[in-house]
């Protein structure tokens, strides 16, 4: 199964929905949309795995310059191949890991299960066998959310925007068609009222948009508190 590395450069801009439209009228007639994308968007389901600290979240909103991520990532719920990926960041830079795998694989993993990763041998295999083993990482959470991407070849930019962010604390719901979602940062009227675009490999910089350097997963109703937290309360609830 192959293995992909990716090394770029990221740019996170919080936009609102007036801004989005306005955006996607200016880009699509100077940009092609990814060979993927229409002007619908598609999914992009992910399943995130931390520690039994919870360090890679830690490491995050503490701002460290080195910090990691590691999670499974479907485009639609009935994919036999899955991928396994490992982002990691350093300043400005960043690197991501991937790794095709299959689904029955990936359904031992969300069982906490990742000894069939020695099976596939490869050094990437092992590499996340010991980062999930030795960090006794778990399934913390799924997010998932609509993306419109926009890709250019020439210096090799993409621009995603991303909307209908939503997250469940379910793992084990990962592959099922219907998943109930906990709405990020919703308005008044339960609409999704924060969008994310996110600038890949830049060549030049968006302007106007407020930069953002929260995950989407920290974008919450002021007050409520972090979504992470209320993981760790629905978990206690569970278990």
């Amino acid at each position: 199964m192959p293995d992909i590395l990716v090394v770029r450069t990221e740019k996170k801009y919080s936009i609102s929905p007036c801004q989005c439209s306005k955006l996607l009228y200016r880009l699509e007639p100077i940009m092609g949309l990814d060979q993927h994308s229409g002007l619908d968007g598609y999914m992009v389901r992910s399943l995130y795995f931390d520690s039994i600290y919870d360090n890679d979240y830690f490491d995050k909103v503490s701002g460290l310059e080195m910090r990691k991520k590691v999670r499974l990532r479907i485009y639609a719920p009935e994919q036999q191949t899955v991928k396994l990926e490992l982002k990691q960041k350093q300043g400005s830079a960043q690197k991501k890991i991937s790794l095709s795998i299959s689904r029955d694989l990936a359904e031992e993993m969300i069982r906490g299960q990742y000894s069939g990763l020695l099976e596939l041998g490869s050094d990437t295999a092992m590499m996340f066998y010991r980062i999930l083993e030795t960090g006794l990482y778990r399934p913390q959470c799924i997010i998932e959310y609509n993306r419109i991407a926009f890709a250019e070849e020439s210096n090799n930019i993409r621009i995603t925007v991303d909307s209908d962010i939503g997250m469940s604390p379910f793992c084990e719901r990962f592959f099922d068609r219907e998943v109930s979602y906990i709405p990020v940062r919703t308005g008044i009227r339960g609409e999704i009222q924060q969008i994310f675009i996110e600038q890949h490999q830049a060549g030049f910089r968006l302007c106007g948009f407020h930069r953002t350097g929260h995950q989407q997963i920290c974008h919450v109703p002021a007050g409520s508190g972090d979504v992470k937290n209320r993981i760790v309360n629905l978990r206690r609830y569970r278990t």
